[in-house]
């Protein structure tokens, strides 16, 4: 491991200062920016990546069974993502504090895809002994992992990691699976595009107790039309429906995904599109039952727009959700 400029002791000592100042935070802090870019910076001396490097190895994406692993530096960089990582930090810290109260054993966490970095295991580190908390950690990449195990040293927390499985979190078995009391899994991008968060809850949430609290603790995609676009604001949006649901649809599917999910047909001209020609896809990411990504806010929460055409009304639009070659939503014209 290479050395820091800075000794453990103090490294989390500046760590805990910063996550302390953080989950005190409210959600639309002006100041927010700025700590989330001192904990990146905290991590990049411990680590020795900055998440910028031109590294082959560190650049590459890794493919899985079903979608695909950020390659190290993009997954480090995720960590400026100031909301997603302020809300996941809070819902994290919230939901380990809620199973402490009921149960006398550690809280065992699986950290499915920690990067480089394994954040939010450090991060919650500082903030509870390792008789409350224990992480196993899983990675595809066996540079990312390489870097967390260092990375968890530089910061002397060694004694909170159970175990380290470099594997595919979308077929890897878990050994001890009943163990777990929370699923942590960041692995999403907005509109569920291309990684792994379903297909790894699919694999995982088969395995692990029933009552395991799952963090984010759902994703959805939400439809609404709008009289005029995106970029021009003021939409005079109304809401739609629910397009998609994961957990609903993985309990739907006994957690047995099929490649191709098909989830909607909307005749055209119910949608009224001379009306309302933009159809807007939300993606609504529920870190816990009472924290959501606002919409915009992160990565994770930017929505996409779709210009319908009036003259296409007597067709219908279909929607589905493909698991392979790629993952990815598709959306369709169908003839009427």
């Amino acid at each position: 491991m290479k050395t820091t400029s800075t000794a453990p002791t103090a490294l989390k000592l500046h760590l805990k200062t910063a996550v302390s100042q953080l989950l005190a935070m409210e959600l639309d802090a002006p100041e927010l920016p700025k700590v989330v870019q001192q904990i990146h910076s905290i991590f990049q001396e411990a680590s020795q990546i900055t998440g910028f490097d031109q590294k082959l190895e560190y650049l590459a994406a890794v493919p899985t069974t079903k979608g695909k692993a950020l390659g190290l530096n993009h997954a480090a960089q995720c960590l400026l993502d100031y909301h997603r990582t302020h809300l996941f930090l809070k819902g994290m810290y919230q939901s380990i504090i809620q199973l402490l109260a009921k149960q006398k054993s550690p809280v065992h966490v699986c950290y499915a895809g920690c990067g480089p970095y394994a954040p939010f295991m450090n991060l919650i580190a500082v903030l509870f002994t390792p008789e409350e908390v224990q992480f196993t950690l899983l990675e595809i990449n066996e540079h990312s992992l390489k870097a967390a195990q260092n990375t968890s040293i530089a910061f002397e927390h060694q004694a909170y990691v159970r175990a380290y499985f470099c594997a595919d979190a979308t077929s890897f078995s878990l050994p001890e699976a009943t163990s777990y009391h929370l699923l942590f899994s960041e692995t999403l991008d907005a509109l569920l595009y291309r990684e792994c968060y379903v297909p790894i809850l699919a694999n995982l949430l088969r395995q692990l107790p029933e009552n395991t609290t799952v963090i984010p603790h759902n994703v959805t995609l939400q439809l609404s039309k709008a009289k005029t676009s995106l970029q021009e604001g003021g939409l005079d949006e109304q809401p739609l429906n629910e397009l998609f649901n994961t957990r609903e649809l993985l309990k739907k599917h006994q957690y047995e995904l099929p490649a191709v999910i098909a989830l909607q047909t909307i005749p055209l001209q119910t949608l009224s599109p001379t009306e309302y020609p933009f159809l807007i896809v939300d993606t609504c990411v529920h870190v816990t039952e009472n924290l959501q990504l606002k919409r915009g806010s992160s990565s994770l929460s930017l929505a996409l727009e779709l210009q319908l055409a009036p003259e296409n009304k007597q067709q219908r639009l279909q929607f589905q959700y493909v698991l392979s070659p790629e993952i990815e939503l598709q959306c369709h014209y169908l003839p009427e």
